[in-house]
């Protein structure tokens, strides 16, 4: 995984304890500015030196100004680099990640009970753990509107199987389907954790068909997002 400590964040934090290091020390200097023991001086020489402490107080006051500027800054700065980092970082895990998506053979029209085969595969760009496959089948209208809670599907599983970029998984024994009904559904999802250790539930659901035709194949993607999507699941620290 990436580092959390990086080297733009060091190099901010320590241009800030130099910019309020220097404004501490400006505004100390401006209240406290150094007491010289002075000879008696003429009324000419009097002014000239009161006119000097007055250029003195605004270049400390201006100092003041442009260190409080600078203080701003680099914090505006940091927290923006710290933003931008973050972004980067999830843009490259996101990037980099594994995506297993599930596959399916098409069922034996003639025989005595059909069979759905599911298959995964790997279409990331980093290898995973496959933890487990889960589905469910309903009648021809009896899709749910949103996915059925956890500990209702059958499993196929648990395991933690790696599956590298580009390979396919076909170790799971078939699902028996409840009649020969065509077009009932299939519907579950698949749990995978990917290289960077974060748990990911693949949602799907499909129409079965024991035969395609040139509009319609196998099988046929329904649901919507609800049950289609690919989210990151959230793990408690």
């Amino acid at each position: 995984m990436l580092r959390d400590r990086r080297i733009p964040d060091i190099f901010l934090g320590a241009l800030l304890a130099v910019a309020v290091f220097a404004l501490g020390f400006s505004v100390a200097f401006s209240l406290y500015p150094p007491q010289k023991n002075r000879p008696t001086q003429s009324a000419e020489q009097s002014g000239n030196t009161a006119r000097s402490d007055d250029r003195l107080a605004d270049y400390t006051l201006a100092l003041d100004a442009l260190n409080f500027f600078l203080v701003v800054s680099t914090v505006r700065l940091w927290w923006q680099a710290r933003r931008s980092a973050k972004i980067a970082e999830h843009a490259l895990l996101d990037l980099e990640r594994a995506c297993v998506v599930p596959g399916f053979k098409p069922v034996e029209r003639d025989a005595p009970e059909w069979h759905v085969k599911v298959i995964v595969s790997n279409v990331g760009k980093s290898f995973a753990l496959v933890k487990s496959l889960y589905v469910k089948f309903a009648p021809l209208g009896g899709l749910p509107t949103i996915p059925d809670p956890d500990g209702t599907y059958e499993e196929r599983g648990p395991t933690d199987e790696v599956i590298l970029p580009g390979q396919t998984i076909t170790r799971f024994a078939p699902f028996k389907m409840p009649t020969k009904q065509e077009g009932q559904f299939i519907y579950g999802y698949i749990l995978y954790e990917d290289v960077f250790e974060r748990l990911w539930r693949n949602r799907f659901a499909c129409q079965v068909w024991s035969f395609e035709t040139t509009e319609r194949p196998f099988y046929v993607t329904v649901g919507g997002r609800a049950h289609n999507s690919d989210t990151q699941e959230k793990q408690s620290s």
